[in-house]
This record gives C-alpha cells, structure tokens and sequence, in this order.
C-alpha cells in the first residue's frame, strides 16, 4: 500500500454520533435543515444527472440532510456517508475546503480522500444566515457529467436559501402571544428582559443590533443571551428560537382548545 492509498483509507469518513447527538444536531440546525429542504429537492427534481445527490452540511461539517434516489443514499450508507457523518474534514473534500475557504470549491474525483467519491465531482458554496456562516450546501455529480451550469445553480441555491430563512426570520410575531406565552411558562423562568431580547430577535434583528434596539451595551445582551440559552438549555440561536417556537406553538394550540371548550 502506497502514500497516497494509506492517506485515503484514513480518511474515509466515520460516524461517531449516538441517537441522542443526532436528534440533538438536528434540532441546533432545523431552521437551516427547514429552510432549504423543498428548495434542494426542487433543484434535485430538476437536474439532468442520472447519478446524483445534493447535501446540506451543519458550520462543522456535518451533513444536516441528504437529497438523493434510494440507491444512491444506500450506496452512501454503506461508504459511512449518512447523517450525522462529517464530512468536511478527514481527506480532501468540497464541503472542506469551502469551511476553510468560506467560497464556492470544486473537487474533481481522483483528488477526493474518500474511496466512495473517486468517481464524483462535487460542487459545494457556503450559506449565510444573519450575516454569519452557518453551513454548506453540495451537489455531487458522476464525473462524466457536465458541471459548468452546477456551479452556477449551487451558488443560486445557497443565495437562495439564506434570502428564505431571512424572510423566515422577518414574520414578526403578536408581541402580546409572544410575551404571554414566555411568562406564563414558570417551568423556564425568563425574565421580562430575556423575553424581550428574543422577541427582537425573532422579529429579525441580528443580536449585532440588539444594543441599540434595547438601549444597553453588548456586554450586557450577551449576559441576557448566555441566560436565555442556559434556561433552555441550548447552545445556538437556531436551537433557541426552535425551542421558543414550539412554546409558542403549544400555547397557541393551548387556548384555542380552551376557547372551543368554553
């Protein structure tokens, strides 16, 4: 065995989540995973490659979703690549190279570290959420197949997904539902403040403009921020505004099955 093959058998990808870490990812990435997903099969649907798959990738590296035919996502399950797997680190891979680059990468079969992708081209560019990196969106595609146009349509993509969870992000919520609900809930014990900070932020201000919508310096938001995501016990906006959502959801549902009891 040669440099290069010892290289790429420690490369191939691992996965080392347990169920819990798995539902736990998914949940800190829903709105991303949420997002996008009708958007990448959308984009699937519509690609002339016979042999194909489109992966949606967490900040880290780790693949949040897979879009692909059933025999695809086996032979991926079998290479060790399914959710959870981290595949922007560990060899030579597109989603890699665009963590460290934070730009549109190419990586053409033969140069991939994974046996598994010798035989693929992968496009991959960086989506943006509030201003701040939050993953990696990538269509792999059999080398013989034309790619020059993927690359175009993986940039519209990702631009395309971070203008939704923008729009997303801007439905402001009934200010009285919103605080109703947070403190009413005893079981979290949000203070008014803290309630406050995460209606703006559900309303679509970035935690950058926090200080200047609340009158206080950033020190003191962060202080407001590490006790909100401690109280729910999270440790990413995504995750926290999933959690508030759902609150909100249950208590909405709540009083109308209160009021069409009474």
């Amino acid at each position: 065995m040669n440099v290069v093959e010892r290289k790429r058998v420690a490369a191939q990808p691992r996965l080392t989540l347990t169920e819990a870490q798995l539902s736990k990812l998914l949940k800190q990435n829903y709105s991303l995973i949420q997002g996008s997903r009708q958007v990448l099969k959308k984009v699937f649907e519509q690609l002339l490659a016979k042999e194909k798959f489109i992966c949606l990738t967490d900040k880290n590296g780790c693949m949040i979703d897979l879009i692909a035919d059933i025999e695809t996502v086996q032979f991926l399950f079998e290479n060790g690549l399914k959710l959870g797997t981290n595949v922007g680190h560990g060899g030579v891979t597109a989603v890699g190279k665009v963590l460290k680059s934070k730009q549109m990468e190419v990586v053409n079969g033969p140069e991939h570290s994974w046996d598994a992708l010798l035989s693929w081209t992968c496009i991959a560019a960086p989506v943006y959420f509030m201003e701040e990196f939050k993953g990696v969106v990538s269509i792999s595609l059999k080398i013989d197949e034309k790619i020059n146009h993927c690359k175009i349509v993986v940039q519209l993509v990702s631009d395309y997904v971070a203008a939704l969870l923008r729009m997303d992000r801007k439905l402001k919520p009934d200010r009285l539902t919103f605080f109703g609900a947070l403190i009413l809930d005893n079981q979290i014990g949000l203070t008014p403040r803290e309630i406050e900070v995460l209606y703006h932020l559900k309303s679509g201000e970035s935690i950058h403009q926090l200080p200047d919508y609340l009158k206080v310096s950033p020190n003191t938001v962060k202080s407001h921020l590490k006790s909100i995501y401690r109280k729910l016990d999270v440790n990413s906006l995504e995750h926290c505004l999933f959690v508030i959502d759902s609150m909100i959801e249950q208590a909405t549902q709540l009083n109308i099955e209160c009021m069409e009891k009474g």
